[in-house]
């Protein structure tokens, strides 16, 4: 779908109280009544730059950062009644729902109206060695970072980068924009693009921020401001885009200002 790349943690317990305790999560699959956890922690800006998590520059705009120090996962048992709440799109409100619902989204998240994705992260409640509750992360909330689809504004200034960007969503399937009730401004390689509000909106470049374009289908080379202006006006830096090219913006609710720019992969 569209979001954001989400940073990880190590340590376990979160918060705890003397009969259960919560720990953040990104979840893999079922086996029969347990389910699989790759165990993540939050950690302070302070914490996560020793972890080199995220580089010292970016620590400023960040509330706090969820870094992955052990990608082991977990089997946990399920309680039969456990809750589940999933964030609604595109409102992010929390809305209850059952755990055969989260069993069919982990095998295919276009079936469901939510902003799941397999890399979303939950709160467990765990009592003893059973999972009583998983709850869907808002991870902007948390973090004070987010990430969105853009396209680049040919009123963009290059020189301070000051981005002119128009939000947009990326689907990978129909049924997944229509689940959102969303319309199709553009197909481009298969995937679905929906620009329901074509609004700019500008942004400031951070001065540490990183500009990532494709070298091929899977790597990425960061270049600098001038080099991007020059590859939306037709330079060739190894797999070519243009001003129709989407683009995801990571930018800070703190500072308003853009950390990162990559360009998105079309087919």
């Amino acid at each position: 779908m569209k979001k954001l790349l989400l940073i990880c943690l190590s340590s376990l317990a979160v918060f705890s109280t003397a009969a259960a305790q919560v720990q953040y999560a990104q979840l893999a699959n079922f086996k029969g009544n347990t389910i699989q956890a790759d165990f993540i922690d939050l950690v302070t800006p302070q914490v996560a730059v020793s972890r080199q998590t995220i580089p010292a520059s970016d620590a400023v705009h960040y509330k706090a950062v969820f870094s992955n120090q052990n990608t082991q996962l977990q089997d946990f048992a399920l309680s039969p009644k456990a809750t589940v709440t999933l964030l609604t799109f595109p409102s992010l409100a929390p809305k209850n729902t059952t755990l055969e619902n989260l069993r069919l989204l982990l095998e295919n998240s276009d079936l469901l109206p939510s902003e799941f994705e397999i890399s979303s992260i939950f709160a467990l409640k765990i009592t003893g060695t059973t999972i009583t509750s998983l709850t869907q992360v808002n991870t902007r909330a948390v973090t004070g970072v987010f990430e969105q689809g853009v396209l680049i504004s040919k009123k963009t200034i290059f020189n301070p980068l000051t981005l002119r960007l128009d939000f947009i969503y990326i689907y990978s399937s129909q049924r997944e924009m229509k689940r959102d009730g969303q319309t199709m401004d553009n197909n481009p390689g298969g995937l679905y693009i929906s620009n329901t509000n074509p609004a700019l909106r500008s942004f400031a470049f951070a001065q540490s921020g990183r500009i990532r374009l494709l070298k091929n289908a899977s790597e990425y080379a960061t270049v600098t401001p001038q080099q991007l202006e020059a590859g939306l006006n037709g330079r060739d830096f190894g797999w070519l885009f243009s001003w129709e090219t989407y683009f995801y913006a990571t930018i800070s609710d703190k500072t308003g200002q853009v950390l990162e720019l990559r360009q998105g992969y079309i087919p």
